[in-house]
């Protein structure tokens, strides 16, 4: 059997507890939303049997909003889990309901007065694997998986649905009643008058027409082969050939995260697992650093182009040890400079030419005047940057996406700042730019800056030989404003920085440096090492909080410091 050809698995009943589930004062019901003994038969797309089974050890709850159906909306929401715990392999939810909204108190009412006694969970995002078959039946296991969402609209395949399945009945009968009678008729015209039987193998194919129709969301498709006069088993075929199509789907889960080959590295979880020590965190313990967790290449990708859980389409990327190093480049001009080594394992020692070797003419025979060669090292060696993000108990709630992206977002952004702070002043561990012997200076250009002035900074350079086809002013965003508003000389409107351009040369802003710095030069010089992954450490500190410590091992070091050209006026 094809795992692809399951159907809808994500959606499992869940009941009330018993009649002391219910609190009619504060309007809240109590369900086990998952047992430990969930196996159960349903079929698959094609009417095949099957077993399904949840080991309960392996899901995570992360549902707070009981729906009316599988449609997650504003408008389809009808009570707030206020609880939720795993207890004797249950998970177990209290769901509280609003007198002031009306689909909320008559779903309440409904409840009370015993139209319904359960609830479907919906997963999210799960992992499935097959196992022995039970009495020659195949049988499938979600061996980890989130459960995203309560419904009061039970869509699984469970005998005891008996509301579900006579609503969907009904459904059918309304939907096919038409288009059954009218090829009816045709039939029983052509027909012995009292050939009962066949009219109803008729009627009744053709209701199972409609049914794998419905199942498969595919109903216009199904009216149209019952009035073109095709059987079942055609109808089926038709069904396998279209069932890739996007507009068929029905499946309430995320189809690019449920499958098996999938792997999701869980920073939520991670967190929670502070404060839960139910939380199971057998992938992400395979990540385990010597600093915590080292985030997977896949944890990175997944907020390379979105933010919020409007994003649904989390796409799977191949491995790449250096996209944490990528989102550095994309948010800062000057990092994106730098020439990366990524993935570092050991230190590297670079050998640096300073030799120069100049050609002569010689006359026949002789040879040329011996010159001297001159090497020494740019040494690369692991420093760790450590940054802190506090996680406060409330902060829990988020959706697992929103809590991942709002922690990586700030370990992201701190690291940024501090390397691009330590790139320019740093004095110990990484020695930047202005304190770096040998790099040719300025004294006190943004005092009185002049168009003479500032031509000096690429005279600077050609007098070292440096190309300058590569090189950039760097400032910050105060100092560029007071050179928009210089004139570049006197009795003109141009001014010495219009737009970005500065005499020729683009510049790249920084808040890291300070009013009156400048530095001019090709970044590119500047060899930048990271060593292994950014890696977590979760703590739990005071009032219930989570300190989530990130480590990230880095080493910049300039390669020619005569390819730089600064002037400082800030004092340190």
């Amino acid at each position: 059997m094809n795992i692809e050809n399951l159907g809808n698995v994500g959606t499992f009943k869940a009941d009330v507890l018993n009649n002391s589930a219910f609190d009619d004062d504060n309007k809240i019901i109590s369900f086990v939303a998952l047992s430990k003994d969930n196996l159960h038969k349903r079929a698959d797309l094609w009417g095949d049997e099957y077993y399904l089974s949840v080991d309960t050890s392996g899901v995570s709850f992360e549902a707070t909003t009981l729906y009316k159906d599988h449609k997650i909306s504003f408008d389809n929401a009808i009570g707030k889990i206020i609880e939720s715990k795993f207890e004797n392999g249950a998970f177990k939810a209290r769901v509280k309901f609003d007198d002031d909204i009306k689909d909320s108190k008559e779903a309440y009412a409904k409840y009370k007065a015993g139209l319904s006694d359960s609830v479907s969970v919906g997963f999210g995002e799960y992992k499935l694997k097959e196992l022995e078959k039970i009495d020659g039946i195949p049988h499938f296991m979600i061996y980890e998986g989130k459960i995203m969402e309560l419904s009061a609209v039970w869509q699984g395949a469970d005998p005891n649905a008996k509301t579900a399945k006579f609503n969907k009945q009904k459904e059918i009968e309304k939907m096919s009643d038409e288009v059954v009678m009218q090829n009816a008729e045709q039939t029983k015209s052509n027909e012995v008058p009292n050939d009962t039987a066949k009219f109803e193998a008729l009627k009744a194919e053709q209701c199972n027409i409609i049914e794998l129709g419905e199942l498969m969301g595919m109903g216009e498709l199904a009216l149209s082969a019952i009035k073109n006069g095709k059987t079942y088993n055609d109808f089926k075929e038709e069904v396998k050939m279209n069932k890739t199509n996007d507009k068929y789907e029905t499946v309430h889960f995320s189809k690019e995260l449920s499958k098996d080959s999938k792997k999701d590295f869980s920073l939520a979880n991670v967190l929670k697992s502070t404060v839960d020590n139910s939380i199971d965190l057998g992938y992400e313990n395979n990540f385990q650093g010597s600093n915590g967790f080292s985030l997977p290449s896949e944890f990175i990708a997944k907020f390379a182009s979105i933010n919020t859980t409007s994003n649904t389409a989390i796409i799977e990327n191949a491995y790449r040890g250096d996209l944490f190093i990528a989102d550095l480049k994309k948010e800062s001009g000057i990092l994106n400079k730098l020439t990366w080594l990524e993935n570092l394992s050991s230190n590297v020692d670079i050998p640096r030419d300073n030799s120069n070797i100049q050609a002569e003419f010689i006359n026949e025979g002789a040879s040329a005047t011996e010159q001297n060669t001159s090497f020494d090292i740019i040494s690369l060696r692991p420093n760790t940057l450590s940054a802190k993000v506090t996680i406060t108990r409330k902060m829990l709630l988020m959706s697992s996406i929103d809590l991942e992206n709002y922690v990586y977002t700030q370990m992201r952004t701190a690291i940024r700042r501090k390397l691009e702070a330590q790139l320019f002043y740093g004095k110990t561990v990484i020695k930047g730019i202005f304190e770096t012997s040998g790099v040719p200076s300025i004294e006190a250009y943004l005092t009185t800056p002049t168009l003479a002035k500032t031509l000096e900074f690429s005279s600077k350079l050609y007098e070292e030989e440096i190309d300058t086809t590569n090189v950039n002013f760097v400032l910050n965003g105060t100092s560029a404003n007071a050179l928009r508003a210089t004139s570049r000389e006197s009795g003109t409107e141009r001014k010495l920085l219009e737009g970005n351009d500065l005499q020729g040369y683009t510049i790249l802003q920084s808040f890291a440096m300070k009013n009156g710095d400048i530095i001019f030069g090709d970044f590119s010089k500047i060899f930048a090492g990271s060593f292994g992954s950014l890696e977590v450490m979760p703590r739990l500190v005071a009032g219930g909080s989570i300190e989530i410590e990130a480590f990230f091992e880095v080493d910049m070091k300039l390669a020619k410091e005569n390819a730089f050209v600064v002037s400082k006026t800030s004092v340190a």
